[in-house]
């Protein structure tokens, strides 16, 4: 290769050496094209240079990261509590709804019970005692039982008094039922209507 050859590729890495930009030119381009305002944005302190503060850039990256995990925690919660007021409300209703249905079929199992009492024909009476066992029977799984009352001492949480008449059991003891009482669960869903002892004069 000539000398003349190696001094014109001298000439010019020369020229594109002046006119390369230089450090500061680049910085000044950054900002024109509004790229050290994005790598700046989260880092004020470092003024971009997140080398030389500890990387306070990942620390705000590491911030908003925890700031919407604390979000979408707190937006958890309040849909499992959303939740749960809705079953609670279900429940209510459901049990309201139990309630009621039953209340409407008593007095049809009143009437198969007088029945019962009245009619002379056994077979009749064998007939209306096996209606009586079915209502029974259903109410027993929905948690429904008839009190037994005849006996027992009254009890303002169950009973109803109808009227209180001498005779020789001891005072305040049902001696008769007039109309039957049920409980629901552990809960009085009709009281019973009783006669009471007062004892002898």
């Amino acid at each position: 290769m000539s000398k003349k050859h190696d001094d014109e590729i001298l000439e010019q890495e020369q020229d594109v050496q002046e006119t390369w930009p230089t450090e500061e030119e680049f910085k000044e381009d950054d900002i024109a094209c509004g790229l050290k305002d994005d790598v700046t944005a989260d880092c004020d302190t470092c003024s971009g240079d997140c080398t030389s503060c500890g990387g306070c850039c990942d620390t705000d990256s590491e911030d908003l990261a925890q700031k919407y995990l604390n979000i979408a925690k707190s937006v958890q919660a309040d849909f499992e509590n959303y939740k749960k007021r809705n079953k609670d409300i279900a429940d209510r209703f459901y049990e309201d709804g139990r309630r009621s249905m039953i209340l409407e079929f008593l007095p049809c199992v009143d009437a198969i019970e007088k029945a019962i009492s009245f009619t002379l024909d056994e077979q009749t009476k064998k007939g209306l005692n096996m209606v009586e066992n079915k209502f029974a029977e259903v109410f027993k799984t929905l948690g429904v039982t008839k009190m037994q009352t005849v006996g027992e001492i009254y009890n303002a949480n169950f009973h109803n008094v109808l009227a209180s008449i001498e005779s020789d059991k001891p005072k305040d003891q049902i001696i008769e039922e007039c109309i039957s009482g049920y409980m629901m669960d552990d809960c009085v869903l009709r009281h019973a209507q009783v006669v009471v002892s007062k004892g002898k004069e």
